[in-house]
C-alpha cells in the first residue's frame, strides 16, 4: 500500500503522518535527499520487512529528490511494484501538482489544504486596516493553531522580501512555488518597499527568537496582536 500525504497545512498533515507510524511495531524513516534505490532494496528485501509488514516513511521526496531524475524514477517504479505486504508513506510539506501525484500510480492520496481563513488573513497583512487585520487574525485562529499562523506570517514576509531581490538571490522556497503563487507574491510585493518588509521581518524574527527561548513577556497570541497594531 502506498500513501501520499501532502498540503500546505503541515501541522495537520504531519500529525496524521506521525499517527500512521503508531500503527506499526517497526518502521523505517528515510530522508529523500539521501535515499538510494540500493538502500530501499536492502530494507525491503532483507526479509524482515516483507515478513512483518514493516512500513517505510519517506519525507519530502518530491521536494528534495527530483522525481523526474533517473534514480527517482527507478525508486518510484520499485515502490509502485512492491508487494502488498509493504507499506510506503510519502509526506510532503507542500501541495503537490496533479502531474507529481500521477507519478506514483495507485497511491492513496490525502490532501491537507490550508483553511481559507488563513489565506484571507495572510493576504490582508499589508492591505487591510489595523482593525480588519486583527479581526481576520482571530478568525483564522478558530481553525488553526497560533504557532502555525505565526509560521505562515514569517513565511509570507520572507517570500515577499525575496521577491524584491535579483533572481540569483531569490530563496529556494520562492522558486519552488507554483506559477500562480509566484505571481501573487510578486503582485503584493510591488506595492511594498524593501525597507518596510525588512522592518516587519526583523520584528517577526525577534518574536520568533523570544518564543523559542521562552522569553516572550506575553503569550504568543497577545504578542501577535501587539505586532499587528504596530505597523
Amino acid at each position: 500500500m502506498i500513501t501520499i500525504i501532502h498540503g500546505e497545512d503541515i501541522v495537520a498533515s504531519r500529525a496524521y503522518y506521525n499517527s500512521l507510524k503508531t500503527q506499526f511495531k517497526n518502521f523505517y524513516v528515510l530522508q529523500a535527499d539521501t535515499i538510494t534505490l540500493t538502500e530501499l532494496k536492502q530494507l525491503m528485501e532483507g526479509g524482515s520487512l516483507f515478513a512483518s509488514s514493516v512500513a517505510v516513511f519517506i519525507d519530502d521526496f518530491f521536494t528534495k529528490k527530483k522525481a523526474t531524475s533517473s534514480e527517482s524514477k527507478d525508486i518510484i517504479s520499485y515502490v509502485t511494484n512492491a508487494p502488498k505486504s509493504v507499506t510506503v508513506n510519502f509526506w510532503e510539506g507542500k501541495q503537490l501538482t496533479s502531474v507529481q501525484l500521477k507519478l506514483i500510480k495507485g497511491a492513496q492520496v490525502t490532501h491537507y489544504p490550508l483553511p481559507m481563513d488563513i489565506f484571507a488573513f495572510i493576504d490582508s497583512l499589508f492591505s487591510a486596516s489595523t482593525n480588519d487585520r486583527i479581526k481576520l487574525f482571530h478568525k483564522a485562529m478558530q481553525n488553526s493553531e497560533v504557532e502555525f499562523i505565526f509560521f505562515m506570517l514569517i513565511r509570507q514576509v520572507r517570500l515577499l522580501l525575496s521577491s524584491k531581490q535579483q533572481d540569483a538571490k531569490k530563496i529556494d522556497e520562492l522558486l519552488r512555488l507554483a506559477p500562480w503563487q509566484t505571481k501573487k507574491i510578486q503582485t503584493i510585493s510591488q506595492n511594498l518597499s524593501e525597507s518596510l518588509l525588512k522592518k516587519v521581518y526583523a520584528k517577526l524574527f525577534l518574536l520568533d527568537v523570544a518564543q523559542k527561548t521562552g522569553n516572550l513577556p506575553l503569550p504568543l497570541l497577545e504578542s501577535l496582536d501587539f505586532f499587528l497594531l504596530e505597523f
